[in-house]
This record gives C-alpha cells, sequence and structure tokens, in this order.
C-alpha cells in the first residue's frame, strides 16, 4: 500500500461538502478583496490565537515583510534567525535591505542555540526572528528574556504551528508579533497562498492595515508607501471552515505521533523528536535525525522502494544557498 507524504484527496473529502456549499454565496456576494468574509476570519483567528488582533495577507512570505517594514527595519541593520529553519525569513530580511545573521541551532530540539544567539548579537541588531520549526515552539522564555536584556523586537515564526502551544499560551501570542502561513501543506492551509500576522500592539496592527494595502485604508487615500498583500475572500472563508477542524485534525496528527513514538522507539542509530512538558506540538512534520547523512539517504531509498514517501527538511541549509553564501561566514556549523 502507497503511503503518501501529503494526501490532499483524503484531507479534501472530509472539507469538500462544506467548502462547495460556499462557492455559490462567494459568487454572488459581489465581494473578493477585504470583504465581511477577511474580516470574520481575522476576529475567528485572532480569537483562536488569544491575540489582540489578526491581519489577513497575501502570504506567510509576505507577513515576514510587512512586519519588517512596519518597524522600519532596513539598511544596516541585522535582523538574528534559525540557520535551519525556511529561507523565507531570511530572503524577507533581505528584500527589506537588512542582514538575515544565522543562528545555530540545539540538535536535541531544533531551538536556537542561546550562546550563539547572544553571542551573535551587535550593536547593527535590531530583531529576531524565532521559528516553530516542525510545529515545536522555540524556547520562547529564553528569547524573550535576551530581546529584553538587549532592547530587541521579536517575531514569532509560526508558518508551522498553528495550534502549537508554550506554557498552555498559543503560538502566535507569545512576542511582539507573529506570522502564519496558510500555504496547503500546513495544518490549517488553504487553497493557494495565504497568509496572517498577529499582534496584541495597536500601533503595529494599525499600520499593517495600511502596509497591506498600498499604504491606504480608504479607497485613493494612500498615506504611507505600502505594499499588495492581502488575503482573498474565498480563502478567508475556507479558512474559517477549516480553522473549526483545526484542533479535531492537530489530535489525529497526535494519535500518528504516538505511534511512531512507540514502534520506532527501539530503532538504532535514530533519534526521535522530544516534546518537553512546557510545550506542546501541532506535529506538522515528525521529524527524525540520523547519525550520518549516508544512514539517511539509505533509510530514504529503502521507504521510497516500499512506496513510502518522506522529505528531507532542508537538504540545503540557507547559508549555503547560492543566493546566501556571502553571509555564511556568520554561521559556526
Amino acid at each position: 500500500m502507497k503511503v503518501n507524504y501529503l494526501n490532499f484527496e483524503r484531507q479534501n473529502q472530509f472539507y469538500k461538502k462544506n467548502l462547495l456549499n460556499e462557492c455559490d454565496r462567494f459568487f454572488d456576494s459581489n465581494s473578493y478583496i477585504l470583504g465581511q468574509e477577511l474580516t470574520i476570519f481575522e476576529k475567528e483567528f485572532a480569537h483562536y490565537t488569544k491575540s489582540l488582533f489578526s491581519i489577513g495577507v497575501g502570504s506567510g512570505f509576505s507577513a515576514i515583510q510587512l512586519v519588517l517594514s512596519a518597524w522600519k527595519i532596513g539598511d544596516k541593520d541585522e535582523v538574528l534567525i534559525a540557520a535551519n529553519s525556511y529561507i523565507a525569513a531570511a530572503m524577507a530580511i533581505s528584500q527589506q535591505g537588512a542582514t538575515p545573521i544565522f543562528v545555530d541551532d540545539q540538535e536535541s530540539n531544533f531551538c536556537m542555540d542561546q550562546m550563539d544567539l547572544e553571542h551573535k548579537i551587535t550593536k547593527n541588531t535590531k530583531a529576531i526572528i524565532c521559528t516553530h520549526l516542525y510545529g515545536i515552539p522555540e524556547d520562547m522564555d529564553k528569547v524573550l528574556s535576551l530581546a529584553k536584556k538587549y532592547d530587541l523586537k521579536v517575531l514569532e515564526d509560526a508558518a508551522q504551528a498553528h495550534g502549537s502551544f508554550y506554557k498552555d499560551q498559543p503560538c502566535g501570542s507569545l512576542a511582539d508579533a507573529a506570522i502564519f502561513s496558510f500555504y496547503p501543506t500546513k495544518n490549517l492551509g488553504g487553497y493557494g497562498d495565504g497568509g496572517a500576522i498577529t499582534t496584541n500592539n495597536v500601533q503595529l496592527h494599525e499600520t499593517l492595515m495600511y502596509l497591506r494595502n498600498y499604504g491606504s485604508k480608504e479607497k485613493h487615500g494612500h498615506q504611507i508607501i505600502g505594499f499588495n498583500s492581502r488575503l482573498d475572500e474565498i480563502q478567508a472563508r475556507f479558512l474559517s471552515i477549516k480553522l473549526t477542524y483545526l484542533d479535531e485534525m492537530n489530535k489525529k496528527r497526535e494519535k500518528l505521533a504516538r505511534i511512531y513514538l512507540k514502534r520506532l522507539s527501539s530503532c538504532q542509530n535514530i533519534t526521535l523528536p522530544y516534546i518537553p512538558e512546557n510545550k506542546k506540538t501541532n506535529w506538522h512534520v515528525f521529524p527524525i535525525l540520523l547519525v550520518h547523512s549516508k544512514l539517511r539517504d539509505k533509510l530514504f531509498r529503502h521507504l521510497k522502494n516500499l512506496d513510502i514517501t518522506c522529505h528531507i527538511h532542508y537538504p540545503t541549509p540557507i547559508h549555503k544557498q547560492n543566493c546566501f553564501l556571502e553571509s555564511s561566514k556568520e554561521v559556526s556549523l
């Protein structure tokens, strides 16, 4: 039997009837951008993440760029990010004219190495982007303590952490702001690109509302230089529907993860994910570590021969990508 890494057909059967029922109403509404459905979803998602505000935007990447722009991070500024995260944050920083500084990770828990994090802080450092990689929350108390010590902004990259918790507080409400992606593969995934920013900061919320819509909150009135990055109405409606099932779906992931943890516990040369008691993951990915890349590749081929698909996250780290080779000296990996 083939085991897919992703099975959209199976997932969609669960939602399909509800989603299709909404299509006629959507087409008849004649409202496709910045309408009622987005407002409703933003309120629902803010409530879900225990945040005051949620701002729907075009993608997770746009969400990062908009926050950095709102914080006026740009030329000669530095932003600290995890070297083992996805490339989106590094690219958003670079497009703002700032410099991404890569921080080593701890192999045991995929979080940033706190000693290296503090070592990388300079007079040009303006913010820390902490990634809840694979849905496993970052060690937020340590990050926030350093941020307070050096007067830095903290942005949660919660693109993989829909429904994850740190000390009983949902990811998305732990720092100055947080970004989410609704890319189809996410635990809360749409049917195209989409993203959101959550925050408790009134001024940041107001600025982001301008920035996402050409610097405007009124038609033909542009207060600041902005972007075109808006979560469209049909995605917002579909996400509202799927949000009601998110906790249920995450529980199913947790059930499967417990089976993996039990069945793989006796395997040699494999490190299984460890989730401390103060963290709750949404099991976006079930990551395992092998002692050597050759063994990893051997297991990869073996599973492929059995028709079991898996992925390497991520095969080429950010600092070894061609576009960031100049910054590789910042990493001591």
